[in-house]
């Protein structure tokens, strides 16, 4: 499966990073989380976690995305 909002959830992705100022896009996370959970399925998918990373210029090195994973680790097992 290719995890992809439809035009129109991205365009509202698109309304939710705006919402914060320049240098913080990074905070829209959780809502486009929780966005990407009803979209697709109702849990995220480690592809789901890696497109909304991707979406909000998270890098894989960086803490943030690492974060990302360990909370996705711990809601698992």
């Amino acid at each position: 499966m290719s995890v992809q909002f439809s035009d129109k959830k991205l365009a509202e992705v698109k309304e939710i990073i705006a919402r914060y100022p320049d240098g913080k896009q990074k905070s829209a996370l959780l809502p486009v989380l929780h966005m990407a959970q009803e979209e697709f399925g109702g849990w995220l998918s480690s592809e789901t976690m890696d497109y909304v990373a991707s979406l909000l210029s998270i890098v894989k090195d960086s803490r943030m995305f690492r974060r990302l994973w360990l909370c996705a680790d711990d809601a698992v097992g």
